[in-house]
């Protein structure tokens, strides 16, 4: 803030008390407690697809629920909610059907969302 806009305080003299920031601790959605508010979205870059296209794997996607790794990707701009099947090494794509690697970058991803 510039001594125009009201600042009165001099560079050269220390700041004794931290400037009061009104920022609220945690939010409150419709219907939701903080507890159930999804984490920030986080992606992890494999690389390129056979289409040229980049691959990015959701980090915070990745969930187990029995057999089954729950997980979304990116090809392009597109996000898919997908399943990985570890043990034959392919996985589903909502929507897709079921799909094997094909470039190096699907199989770090596969492998990225297996040892997970």
């Amino acid at each position: 803030m510039s001594e125009e806009e009201g600042d009165t305080q001099s560079l050269d003299s220390p700041q004794t008390t931290a400037p009061s920031i009104d920022s609220p601790t945690s939010i409150d959605l419709p219907g939701s407690s903080p507890e159930t508010v999804p984490p920030t979205q986080r992606w992890e870059f494999m690389g390129a697809a056979s289409t040229g296209e980049p691959i990015s794997v959701e980090t915070n996607s990745i969930n187990q629920a029995n057999d089954t790794i729950w997980f979304n990707y990116k090809i392009g701009d597109e996000l898919i909610a997908s399943k990985a099947d570890c043990d034959d090494n392919r996985w589903y794509a909502d929507g897709y059907g079921w799909y094997s690697p094909q470039s190096q970058a699907t199989q770090d991803m596969l492998n990225y969302v297996c040892e997970f």
